[in-house]
C-alpha cells in the first residue's frame, strides 16, 4: 500500500508539473510575439529589448527541458533526437553548463525524463560550469558531467541510492534529487554513481 501511495503521489507531482508548463508557455508566447513586432517596426534595436528577448529564450527553453523533466509521460510517448537536441541547445545559450547528446534515434520519454533528471542533479555540482555527456551504450544509459571542480552535496547524491523516506529531507531547490529515485524505481531502474573531484558518472 505504501509504494502505491508513493506511485499515486508521483503522479500527481508530474500531472502538476505538466500543468504548470502548460499554463506558462502561452503568456511567454505572447511576449515572445510582442518582441517580433517590435523587431518588425525597427524599435527593438535596444540593450533593453535584447535583454527581454534573451530571457524569454532562455524561459521558454526552460519550461520545454521542465516540462519533460517534471511532466508527466508514459511508457508508448517517444521524444526525438532533433528535440532534444533543440531543448538542450536552447538552454546552453550563454549558460556555463554545455550539453552533449550522443545518443541517436528516438527514445522513450519516461527514459529522458529521468535522464533531464540526472541533468539537474549533475548541474546542481557545477557551480562553475562543465560539460554533460549522454550516451546510449549496450542497452544502458549513461551521463557523465566533467568539471575542473565540482561541489559535491554528498548527503544528497546518497539519496539516489537511499530509501524513499529521505525524500523528506530534501529541500524544494533539490526535488529533482527525489524525484528521479521514485521515477527509476517505479520503472525498476538501478542507478549506478560514481563520484570523483572532476566527474560524475551514472549509468542506469
Amino acid at each position: 500500500m505504501k509504494r502505491e501511495n508513493t506511485e499515486i503521489s508521483a503522479q500527481l507531482s508530474a500531472l502538476v508539473g505538466s500543468r504548470i508548463c502548460h499554463d506558462l508557455i502561452s503568456p511567454l508566447g505572447a511576449i515572445s510575439n510582442g518582441i517580433e513586432l517590435l523587431e518588425m517596426s525597427n524599435l527593438a534595436d535596444t540593450p533593453e529589448v535584447q535583454l527581454i528577448a534573451e530571457s524569454i529564450a532562455n524561459a521558454n527553453a526552460r519550461i520545454l527541458f521542465f516540462r519533460v523533466a517534471f511532466g508527466s509521460s508514459t511508457e508508448t510517448q517517444r521524444i526525438n533526437q532533433s528535440e532534444i537536441n533543440q531543448t538542450l541547445g536552447a538552454i546552453a545559450a550563454g549558460a556555463r553548463v554545455q550539453y552533449r547528446w550522443q545518443a541517436a534515434g528516438d527514445h522513450s520519454r519516461p527514459d529522458v525524463r529521468i535522464l533531464f533528471l540526472l541533468i539537474l542533479c549533475i548541474e546542481s555540482a557545477m557551480a562553475f560550469g562543465g560539460e554533460i555527456t549522454v550516451q546510449s551504450v549496450d542497452a544502458k544509459w549513461r551521463i557523465c558531467g566533467e568539471a575542473d571542480k565540482l561541489k559535491i552535496d554528498q548527503p544528497l547524491w546518497d539519496t539516489l541510492s537511499a530509501p524513499s523516506s529521505q525524500a523528506a529531507k530534501i529541500p524544494a531547490s533539490a526535488v529533482h534529487f527525489a524525484l528521479v529515485t521514485e521515477h527509476c524505481r517505479a520503472a525498476d531502474r538501478r542507478l549506478k554513481v560514481d563520484l570523483t573531484d572532476q566527474k560524475i558518472r551514472i549509468e542506469f
